[in-house]
């Protein structure tokens, strides 16, 4: 979901966190590390007693395996938890844009090369696309939401487009 968490006549920030995907990506986390926890006793188990090559050949597909989903799972959740973070500074002139990989990524750009917010429904995601559009045409992407959030959404374009015009 799309927030405003900051607005001063100087300042605009908004943040977007995908906290279901945080919920869901825990789970997914846990999950995992059960599976991989369970495929280590396993195969300790496995070749201590019953021993055969079909099965320590498994055991060293789905151990990787179950390490890599564990790992995948845990960079997604890290992602979802940070969000983006988009910042219009007036006194600094210019909008950051921070987005989560394996560290923050900040991309700026002056503030008077920013034109508007806008957003285009995706009739097949049932989504609408958020994004940033520059003097020169550029769509600077912000986020994905639910069609349900349409309402908001359109109430943070237009706090945008206030302070943009506002400058």
């Amino acid at each position: 979901m799309i927030h405003i968490i900051e607005q001063t006549p100087t300042r605009l920030v908004i943040r977007s966190k995908r906290g279901i995907m945080a919920i869901s990506m825990t789970f997914f986390v846990l999950f995992s590390l059960f599976t991989m926890g369970m495929i280590f006793v396993y195969g300790i188990q496995m070749l201590i007693s019953n021993f055969a090559w079909w099965r320590l050949l498994a055991y060293l597909v789905w151990q990787p395996l179950s390490i890599a989903l564990v790992i995948i799972g845990i960079l997604f959740w890290n992602t979802s938890m940070r969000g983006l973070t988009l910042t219009f500074d007036r006194t600094a002139e210019q909008v950051t844009i921070r987005k989560p990989r394996l560290r923050m990524q900040n991309h700026s750009y002056p503030i008077y090369s920013i034109r508007r917010m806008d957003m285009e429904r995706v009739p097949e995601a049932q989504v609408f696309t958020v994004y940033l559009v520059t003097q020169s045409g550029e769509h600077l992407t912000i986020a994905s939401v639910s069609q349900f959030d349409e309402k908001p959404i359109r109430d943070i374009a237009k706090s945008v487009r206030d302070f943009l015009h506002a400058t």
